[in-house]
């Protein structure tokens, strides 16, 4: 919030629903609940996904306000989520039972269909339109100015080390040598890349982005990689080192 990266404060939001889905899937309380000697182990089980939910959804009710103060109100938050405070309902609970609502599915399954249909006035009958396909023209990418792209500083640099954030299943903290000093960045290539495998190689990264902390882990700059289909980041490096050493200017 302190820089404006609204997306990663959203990012880390994930990062706990992410978290909360794998200790669903370890603990698999559909199993527990079938052993009734295991009644008390499976009252906490749900306890704490629902106050994982809880907090998400918190965290998340700024930029999904609507869908979000329904979820509070489905893990049992009986007040009005205006009247709710990040720097104290944030905390981790460990109160009395919470009676959880059910209902249907806030965001239901979309099934496929054979056409879409386009509604432009309510006196006129909609219109079938084929189908949107591979072939579709994208959206354009807005052009910037030379003075825009400018403003960013590249330079190479070499990583030296690389270890995962506890706290995260994608990130990792990685330390770079950029010619004239040792720099710590953190990046989404954990899962993709072991730590170890990414020692000695030289890559590109931005310089002068402001500092920011990332699931509690200060970040200075970004490591560039390309962007693939199926949303997993591949790192650009320096095709001759020798020729383009830490710090070097990419323009």
């Amino acid at each position: 919030m302190e820089c404006y990266a609204l997306h990663r404060g959203v990012a880390a939001a994930f990062d706990l629903i992410d978290a909360t889905n794998e200790f669903i899937a370890s603990t698999q309380p559909w199993v527990v609940a079938k052993d009734q000697a295991r009644a008390a182990e499976l009252d906490q089980q749900l306890y704490e996904i629902g106050e994982a939910v809880r907090i998400a959804a918190l965290l998340l009710l700024p930029v999904m306000p609507t869908s979000c103060a329904e979820v509070l109100a489905r893990v049992g938050e009986p007040r009005d989520p205006a009247a709710l405070r990040l720097d104290h309902d944030g905390n981790w609970s460990t109160g009395a039972a919470r009676v959880v609502a059910k209902a249907d599915p806030l965001w239901p399954r979309l099934e496929p269909s054979k056409e879409t249909v386009t509604v432009t006035d309510t006196d006129t009958p909609p219109q079938a339109t084929p189908a949107a396909t591979s072939e579709s023209t994208p959206e354009p990418t807005p052009l910037v100015s030379i003075d825009d792209f400018a403003k960013l500083d590249l330079r190479v640099g070499r990583v030296i080390a690389a270890e995962p954030v506890p706290t995260s299943r994608k990130l990792l903290k990685v330390q770079l040598d950029t010619g004239t000093e040792e720099r710590q960045v953190v990046a989404g290539f954990a899962g993709v890349y072991e730590p170890e495998a990414l020692v000695g190689r030289t890559i590109v990264f931005i310089a002068n982005l402001q500092p920011a902390k990332l699931v509690g882990v200060e970040s200075n700059g970004m490591i560039l990689a390309a962007s693939t289909a199926n949303g997993k980041p591949v790192l650009l490096t320096v095709d001759n080192p020798e020729a383009a050493p830490p710090g070097s200017k990419v323009s």
